[in-house]
């Protein structure tokens, strides 16, 4: 669990986001390159990679979906296939009316505030699994959860390329 010790943080899928921005602030300012410009040849290695793990670290903290692959991971846990059914024909009829509507401004919008609310829906389902340590339904959940991320992102490009 070494990214939550860098960040002295507790490895929990729910941590505080202002907390976790703060300590980034505080180790980048710590460990920044910039800080050992006139220093020697080992001493800039060390604040590029210390630098460099901060950086990774908070990448993969910060982000839901990151986090919890990173606490299975750390725990040895194996992802899933999606294997809800319900949820797979869901996520073709999304696919179906993204094409269908990818010109229309306003029905991509709806998409996108539906889909968000899912979403957010879900996370509160897998931090409920984290909190009862139920790895494994997590592992079996996070597909579905990596999808919706994509699947919105892909939504915010069609209504940025119809701005």
């Amino acid at each position: 669990m070494k990214f939550f010790e860098i960040y002295e943080l507790e490895p929990l899928f729910s941590i505080s986001e202002e907390e976790l921005k703060k300590k980034y602030i505080q180790l980048q300012k710590k460990n920044h390159p910039d800080k050992f410009a006139v220093s020697t040849d080992a001493e800039k290695k060390r604040a590029l990679l210390q630098s460099s793990i901060v950086n990774d670290a908070y990448e993969v903290l910060k982000n839901d979906n990151k986090r919890a692959l990173y606490l299975l991971d750390c725990n040895k846990i194996k992802i899933g296939n999606i294997n809800n059914s319900k949820f797979l024909m869901q996520q073709m009829d999304y696919e179906e009316f993204l094409e269908e509507n990818s010109a229309n401004k306003n029905k991509l919008q709806e998409l996108h505030q539906k889909v968000t609310v899912i979403l957010n829906d879900e996370l509160k389902i897998i931090e409920n699994f984290f909190k009862k340590n139920q790895l494994e339904s997590v592992a079996k959940k996070i597909n579905e959860l990596i999808f919706l991320e994509k699947f919105i992102h892909r939504i915010k490009e069609r209504l940025n390329f119809l701005d």
